[in-house]
């Protein structure tokens, strides 16, 4: 087991680049996004777990395949709530300010979906590339990590 986390561990570190700024939570959303959370100091609340929004995705990763330095991509990842309350995001964030997530900033009801949408930036990036976003939210589990990947062409 460690033998498979260890490389993946350093492949991330590797993989990111200096932290840019992460979006911050709209006024009056993070009370919103504790509201019937499962999680408490003596463990997990069953009866609010099964009440609590479930974010599920369609898709939790996508690659770019091959593209030229300096090329700038978008992919729209779809998710629907699945559980029994209002999903709320409170957040998305990345470790490099070269892939920008925008999402559904509404709640949304169960059984409708919202839309995560990245961008990435491949200016001054050459080779192999694995980018994550972690999505938070009062889902339950709370935090959701998608991927993104390509393959950049250097320009020289």
């Amino acid at each position: 087991m460690i033998r498979i986390v260890l490389p993946l561990l350093l492949l991330f570190a590797l993989a990111s680049c200096q932290s840019g700024p992460t979006k911050k939570v709209p006024e009056g959303q993070l009370s919103a996004s504790i509201i019937n959370d499962p999680r408490t100091a003596t463990g997990l609340d069953v009866q609010a777990a099964g009440e609590a929004a479930k974010m599920h995705f369609a898709d939790t990763s996508h690659n770019f395949g091959w593209m030229n330095e300096g090329e700038v991509v978008t992919h729209d990842f779809s998710f629907t709530n699945t559980g029994k309350s209002p999903l709320i995001i409170a957040g998305a964030s990345t470790t490099c300010g070269c892939t920008v997530p925008d999402y559904t900033k509404e709640p949304i009801a169960p059984g409708k979906s919202g839309n995560l949408k990245v961008t990435f930036s491949s200016a001054g990036k050459w080779g192999h590339i694995l980018k994550s976003i972690v999505v938070s939210s009062n889902a339950f589990p709370a935090t959701q990590v998608i991927t993104i990947t390509a393959d950049i062409k250097s320009k020289n």
